[in-house]
């Protein structure tokens, strides 16, 4: 990121704010978490410059999960409404960015892996047979990395030797 121009900035940190004004304006923000920091960082926006916070954030599955597609779908409308709102009017721009699949961008993301490029953050691998656990993880929000589904990994059941007595009808 920082060959890049970027300034990583840990929103935990008790100095973030002052790391993040020590180092603006900026011209563009990425936002992977949605944290008052994230909303605060648009005071460190350059203004009337083009100038954009980009959020991969959006309460849009969240909002339908909760009040089902129709509701959900206006519940999302109204945040990002107001949302974009306060920034627009000191000549700032936020969005959300959504992104979909894209075979050939998921096989270069794949050379990079192989090339040691990029090295994706793994925090657990739950098996298939463990796919609700895996869920209420995801549910908590609280990840540091991704979780992943190995669907070739088979927990071997257990053998219950009270049942097991190899007897065949």
């Amino acid at each position: 990121i920082q060959q890049l121009g970027g300034v990583p900035v840990d929103y935990n940190s008790p100095n973030a704010k002052d790391e993040i004004i020590e180092h603006g304006p900026f011209d563009v923000i990425l936002d992977c978490v949605d944290t008052e920091l994230s909303r605060w960082s648009d005071n460190v926006l350059g203004v009337w410059r083009n100038c954009v916070h980009v959020s991969i954030v959006s309460p849009l599955l969240q909002d339908t999960d909760r009040y089902g597609v129709f509701f959900g779908v206006a519940s999302t409308l109204l945040k990002s409404a107001l949302r974009i709102y306060e920034p627009a009017i000191r000549g700032r721009i936020f969005t959300y960015a959504f992104f979909m699949p894209n075979s050939e961008c998921l096989h270069q993301i794949s050379r990079f892996i192989d090339e040691g490029k990029i090295k994706p953050i793994v925090e657990k691998v739950f098996p298939f047979s463990e796919l609700p656990e895996a869920y209420e993880k995801v549910a908590k929000l609280r990840g540091v990395g991704k979780t992943v589904i190995d669907f070739s990994l088979t927990k071997s059941p257990q053998k219950d030797t009270a049942t097991d007595n190899n007897i065949v009808p």
